[in-house]
């Protein structure tokens, strides 16, 4: 079943979705400005396995297993996408010419540990290894949380 993407969509988006869907490879996208690369960062519906929408338009759907919701996949606003090499390592296999995810740190030094993008407070954790991970999904080097 063939995907229909948006005119947008970038050649390079539509091969990895279509590889994805075909492989069953789970996958991150990063959404965001598709002019300047700026990602906008969101953690739902941004992980999972691409599938083809069953009625209507066959549009590419995000998929986890034990989740009985599907995300739709904005493919027309994808700045990156995320994979795992045959090592079981998070790779990009696509990064907008522009690429740009801001600075993600991580401060402990409170009672709980705080993720922060570009300074900003961004999410609170109960324990450092909570903190870590999600900073590590964030900016690509997990493809889950």
């Amino acid at each position: 079943m063939e995907i229909q993407y948006h005119a947008k969509t970038p050649e390079d988006v539509r091969h990895w979705l279509d590889k994805s869907n075909r492989l069953n490879q789970l996958i991150r996208v990063f959404y965001g400005d598709t002019l300047t690369g700026t990602v906008t960062p969101e953690e739902k519906g941004v992980y999972g396995y691409v599938r083809v929408h069953d009625h209507g338009p066959k549009h590419p759907i995000m998929t986890r297993p034990k989740v009985y919701r599907a995300f739709g996949i904005r493919d027309d606003l994808i700045v990156g996408i995320v994979t795992r090499d045959n090592n079981g390592r998070c790779m990009f296999v696509y990064k907008h010419k522009y690429f740009n995810n801001g600075e993600w740190s991580i401060s402990d030094c409170d009672q709980r540990p705080k993720v922060k993008h570009n300074g900003e407070v961004f999410a609170i954790f109960e324990t450092l290894s909570q903190a870590w991970r999600y900073r590590q999904f964030m900016v690509g080097e997990r493809v889950a949380r």
